[in-house]
């Protein structure tokens, strides 16, 4: 199966600076201050992460840490308490159909508001039939149930949706001859499934991006803008179910899709320079937060943040955190208001860092 992971630097975590580029937009600004800091004795970060982060709401983080020589889309979901103090494995090494794989790969995963951790997996089965499923497991007694999509597709992100169902996007993939070489093409793919796996609707996004042809005879093709944008593309949804799909691109584009696949707005999200990464994505109270991270110097090797806050449906601009210089970290959740920050300690182990405006 073709791979692609997105990669959380905990090893570089002391390397980020605090304070911001200045910003080509009249936005406001306010400085968030450090809170309470938090420490994980029970798991250490030396070998980095594979994204997403999330959140439930009680504030409980789920990542997936990974060794420095493990693949990372086969690391299994942790859930961390608030208190650091304990951790849970979602593991769906141990679900029968995956057992029963030759292959499989996970790319995705998401926190519904009860706690159950739904995990989007591409298989490859003994009989060489590729898979796509959802592999849902229960949030206490972590019982797994198996959903296989019905399409298929080599798949990216995944968000459940209030109604049961599940908005789903990847890549499509074909290939074709032409004057003596094998090309293969790749088309974006969003879609609604229902929860039995049965496609609802595909959706046609007006300003998607162009994955050009690939000579399959090459080794090395050089335009592959289009393609890192489907890969670290991110979706998240809202309490009342509206779907916010980050195509990542200079600038990022939000596609907001109502529950029914509607696409109720697009914009682009305006960054703080030409030189910020693509950002991670965070929704709460009707604003989405954008942790942009942008070089501090060629002779630096540290990064300055600024945290972009929208309006979740417009587009609107309302302001930008800018960390104190003494917080350094990764934004993993927000609450609307207050932050909290993965941060490495001195013996390489994780920390949550507390982080509101002041």
């Amino acid at each position: 199966m073709w791979r692609t992971s997105v990669a959380v630097g905990f090893a570089l975590l002391g390397a980020f600076l605090a304070s911001a580029q200045p910003s080509p937009y009249p936005i406001p600004q306010i400085q968030l201050r450090a809170g309470d800091r938090i420490s994980v004795p029970s798991l250490p970060i030396s070998g980095g992460g594979t994204g997403p982060i999330r959140c439930d709401m009680r504030g409980n983080v789920y990542m997936r840490p990974v060794s420095p020589k493990a693949n990372g889309l086969l690391a299994p979901v942790v859930r961390i308490s608030t208190d650091g103090q304990t951790t849970t494995v979602f593991d769906v090494s141990t679900v029968s159909e995956v057992k029963a794989a030759s292959v499989y790969e996970i790319y995705d995963f998401a926190v519904r508001k009860d706690g159950a951790v739904l995990q989007l997996v591409a298989m490859t089965s003994k009989d060489e039939q590729a898979i796509v499923a959802i592999i849902e497991m229960d949030g206490e007694d972590k019982s797994s149930s198996f959903v296989s999509i019905d399409s298929q597709f080599a798949p990216r992100q995944i968000g459940p949706l209030p109604s049961g169902m599940f908005l789903i996007s990847g890549l499509r993939r074909s290939t074709r001859s032409e004057g003596g070489r094998t090309l293969q093409s790749s088309t974006p793919f969003v879609a609604i499934f229902d929860s039995r796996g049965k496609l609802v609707r595909e959706l046609h996004l007006a300003e998607d991006v162009k994955v050009p042809d690939i000579d399959t005879a090459k080794p090395d093709n050089p335009d592959t803008s289009g393609m890192r944008a489907v890969d670290l593309s991110q979706l998240v949804v809202s309490d009342d179910g509206t779907a916010y799909f980050l195509r990542a691109g200079k600038p990022p584009r939000i596609f907001a899709i109502s529950s029914t696949g509607e696409v109720i707005s697009s914009y682009l999200v305006p960054v703080p320079s030409e030189d910020a990464s693509t950002p991670s994505i965070m929704y709460a109270s009707g604003r989405l937060a954008f942790d942009f991270f942008v070089p501090a110097g060629a002779d630096d090797p540290r990064m300055n943040l600024t945290i972009r806050v929208v309006d979740a449906q417009t587009g609107q601009v309302f302001w930008d955190y800018v960390p104190a210089k003494e917080i350094y970290g990764i934004p993993a959740c927000y609450s609307g208001q207050d932050f909290t920050f993965l941060q490495g300690t001195a013996d390489r182990r994780l920390a949550f860092l507390k982080v509101s405006p002041r």
